[in-house]
């Protein structure tokens, strides 16, 4: 019943196929660049030996400990994912723990969140690409600067304190103060896939970038486990997958005119 219920939160109303923009390259366009076998390495041993395995139950401990020997082989499939533009399925795959609120019956699902679980090798790819692709935004200055979340040196304290910085230069003026709160359930559920891929276009993401974006988004799946039970995979059909290195930076794509406007 949860396994049914968290997986119609990532349900678009009618499923559809995912079309690139069409879009024409250009010198300064976005595109994801190969990695090297140093960077590789390195990645493997800034694993965090505790972090939760995914459905492949490969452990990140292990991936740590045989970094030099298995870099180059996993240098080979990220840099073939990227040339090819293709996101491996099996790191589409989500082992999703449902938390329960504290609040409400343990019997209705509605009060249980999702924690998704990807395989630590397509974490580890996916931080790459995010890093890739934030560096490009900064540069671009894509993210407007009224965006507080899920950006370095950034969080709530700061957007509060600018806030009241507003407020308090407002006052000083003689001005009415107003604020308006908008509670965005289940933001991140959802966001629209293809809308995300237009999106990207629009800041200047090359055709094959689009491609892996696309390929990254499309055929995910998803499924409850509580040890010893797993239920059936579903898919995703809509949302920034939980628990992936790429979804808080898509999100800001996603939302990066909603501040402009405000201003």
């Amino acid at each position: 019943m949860v396994n049914d219920y968290l997986a119609s939160t990532v349900q678009a109303p009618t499923a559809t196929e995912l079309h690139v923009p069409h879009t024409c390259d250009s010198a300064d366009s976005f595109k994801i660049d190969l990695v090297s076998n140093h960077r590789v390495q390195q990645m493997l041993r800034n694993l965090k030996t505790d972090t939760a395995t995914g459905p492949n139950e490969l452990p990140a401990f292990l991936l740590k400990e045989l970094a030099k020997e298995i870099a180059p082989n996993i240098t080979l499939i990220i840099n073939s994912s990227i040339n090819h533009s293709i996101f491996p399925a099996m790191w589409k795959k989500a082992n999703v723990t449902a938390i329960w609120k504290n609040k409400g019956s343990k019997t209705d699902p509605t009060n249980y969140r999702p924690i998704s679980i990807l395989p630590v090798l397509a974490r580890m790819s996916e931080k790459e690409i995010a890093r890739q692709l934030t560096k490009y935004c900064n540069l671009k200055e894509i993210i407007p600067p009224q965006q507080f979340s899920f950006r370095a040196k950034s969080n709530c304290e700061i957007a509060l304190l600018h806030s009241l910085d507003g407020w308090m230069k407002a006052i000083d003026k003689g001005e009415m103060v107003g604020a308006l709160l908008v509670d965005l359930s289940k933001a991140f559920d959802t966001v629209s896939h293809q809308k995300l891929l237009i999106e990207l276009a629009s800041i200047g993401c090359s055709i094959s970038s689009l491609t892996w974006f696309a390929s990254y988004l499309t055929d995910r799946f998803q499924r409850v486990v509580q040890p010893p039970v797993m239920t059936e995979w579903k898919p995703v059909t809509r949302g920034a997958p939980q628990g992936g290195g790429l979804s808080p930076h898509f999100f800001n794509i996603y939302v990066k005119d909603l501040p402009k406007e405000i201003q």
